[in-house]
């Protein structure tokens, strides 16, 4: 039989954890970089987070509620948070066109990064996943979360068991009333107006969070957030992530929500991303210099082993990177072995070996005797690549 962890103990090893955590980052310099770039082979000092809030409706359905991408640079010390409406419209691989809250709904985590990974075009390279009940539980375990409530808040709704009452001015909201403010959407600009309650809420709990009063608090803060937070966040990235936190200046936090308008399809309504304003906030936020360095670099990838929608595949997949797709097509026959990789300007070559390491294959560089644009490098998916897939 095997007895559970009592309270006290799990306080004790939170004490034990918290205090050994911070001897290591005050002694020791070995483990430096985040477990998440040893599986990326194009360098990067940048760090994308998914964070999200669900909730479970009266139809047992589980919808993610709250989205955003936290990201940061360990080289240049940017903090910024993006937003995603939970209405934006976006195409769910194998599901279509849909509100992106809906993509949690038909698989769960995993399906919801892969929505937003081709919807933004960056890597997503850890996630924290939080339900509504964890998060009453950790703002309580905070003692409350400081802030402005702008209006006044009222809503019910009996079907869903629903009753929010909060109102204006500085106060303290405990874990009910923190998810009632950053869940009410009854505004003229609804999950718009939300969305920057979110960030804002966010901002304060953070700073709150890291205030040396708030020392003596954390090991209940560890011990319920070991609860309720589901994180694919490694125990070997928990020395890089306080290295950030230390360094961290909070004025310099930047937010933002995904630009778009509100549009009606179907009887459904929608928040459409503007695609351009989109990828100059998306390009400022979420991509490190690297990778912006990559979109000035276009790549083009043909299909060389016949299986339908690989080059469309390595295509997505580098994208993400900050690589910019020039064309997709097929090669002169489906018959290449192995990936082929060919630059025609010898200073990308750094750049065209990087791409080796992500896609295998080989690599050469050829005279530019018709005149190609030396920005070019041209990839043809092998057969290769298909067995590896």
């Amino acid at each position: 039989m095997i007895d559970r962890v009592s309270r006290k103990e799990k306080i004790f090893l939170a004490v034990f954890a918290l205090f050994a955590l911070i001897v290591i980052f005050m002694n020791s310099s070995f483990v430096t970089e985040f477990s998440a770039w040893q599986d990326n082979p194009f360098s990067s000092s940048r760090v994308n987070i998914l964070l999200t809030g669900y909730d479970i409706d009266h139809h047992n359905i589980s919808r993610t509620d709250t989205i955003m991408i936290v990201s940061f640079d360990t080289s240049t010390g940017d903090f910024n948070i993006l937003s995603v409406p939970r209405d934006t419209r976006v195409e769910i691989p194998g599901r279509g066109k849909n509100r992106v809250n809906a993509a949690y709904a038909f698989g769960g985590i995993d399906l919801t990064i892969e929505t937003l990974e081709n919807f933004l075009q960056v890597p997503i390279d850890y996630y924290v996943n939080l339900d509504f009940q964890g998060f009453i539980d950790i703002v309580d375990a905070m003692g409350g979360v400081e802030l402005e409530v702008e209006q006044r808040m009222w809503y019910t709704d009996e079907a869903g068991g629903l009753r929010i009452d909060i109102s204006p001015g500085e106060q303290v909201l405990d874990g009910e009333k923190a998810l009632d403010y950053v869940r009410y959407r009854h505004t003229p600009r609804g999950d718009i107006d939300r969305v920057q309650r979110q960030q804002k809420f966010i901002s304060a709990a953070i700073r709150q969070l890291m205030h040396p009063s708030r020392l003596t608090d954390m090991p209940e803060i560890i011990s319920t957030s070991l609860d309720s937070v589901y994180t694919d966040i490694d125990y070997s990235d928990a020395l890089p992530f306080l290295r950030v936190v230390a360094a961290l200046d909070f004025e310099e936090i930047e937010t933002a929500k995904l630009p778009g308008f509100p549009e009606d399809i179907n009887g459904a309504s929608y928040w459409i991303a503007a695609e351009e304003e989109k990828d100059e906030i998306v390009d400022e936020l979420l991509r490190g210099e690297k990778q912006r360095r990559y979109n000035d670099v276009e790549l083009n990838i043909y299909n060389g082993n016949g299986e339908a929608g690989a080059a469309g595949s390595a295509a997505s997949r580098l994208s993400r990177y900050g690589f910019k797709i020039g064309s997709i097509d097929n090669a002169d026959s489906f018959d290449y072995e192995r990936t082929e990789i060919v630059y025609f300007d010898g200073d990308k070559g750094d750049i065209a070996r990087r791409i080796r390491q992500y896609l295998d294959g080989d690599i050469r560089l050829e005279d530019n005797e018709n005149g190609e644009d030396e920005n070019i490098i041209e990839v043809t998916v092998g057969h290769d690549l298909l067995a590896e897939n």
